[in-house]
């Protein structure tokens, strides 16, 4: 009986540095993006804003590797964005929580987990990303004008945040997305 208790005991320690290995490298491809997506796209803006690496990220781990760690990432990619990137009230860590939740949870049916339905996922994420910028600007903005916010700001986002997202689908995957076996 103890040596059966000392096996499991080996196994979880083994099984639970993984994770922490896991978590630290996640962890640091996330800060590695929010760090490109507030300094590098903050001043070489790609159709004139600011494109969603984070949201890619996110949505491609819990397409990926499921709703668990697309959650826990969604906060972790939430709470780089509003130390690096933002001002004021955020809501950026719950936003992304969710995002990664719902995209792990729907991407359970979905094998092989290929390059198309990724960009679905993606593509439906991309307006609750927008609904995100309308409010953030509106939590910033004393008075924000739609017709300017949706040209200016929401459009370029979505079309950038689209293109970085199909563009970092295979780095991303073979950085930190692989499938769970």
């Amino acid at each position: 009986m103890a040596g059966g208790a000392a096996v499991r005991a080996g196994n979880d320690g083994t099984d639970r540095t993984k994770i922490l290995l896991r978590a630290v490298w996640v962890g640091a491809v996330l800060f590695l993006l929010c760090v490109m997506q507030t300094t590098v796209f903050g001043r070489w803006k790609l159709f004139g804003a600011v494109p969603d690496l984070m949201l890619a990220a996110v949505v491609l781990l819990g397409y990926c590797r499921g709703r668990e760690e697309g959650a826990i990432a969604g906060i972790a990619a939430g709470v780089f964005v509003a130390s690096l990137g933002s001002v004021g009230v955020t809501i950026a860590p719950v936003f992304y929580m969710v995002i990664g939740y719902v995209c792990g949870y729907f991407a359970r049916a979905v094998y092989p987990k290929g390059f198309g339905a990724y960009l679905f996922f993606l593509g439906v994420s991309l307006p609750f990303g927008s609904i995100r910028t309308v409010i953030q600007a509106s939590l910033t903005h004393a008075n924000p004008r739609p017709a300017m916010l949706l040209l200016y700001a929401v459009l370029p986002e979505l079309f950038g945040t689209f293109l970085c997202g199909a563009a970092l689908f295979f780095p991303l995957r073979a950085l930190i997305g692989r499938a769970k076996r």
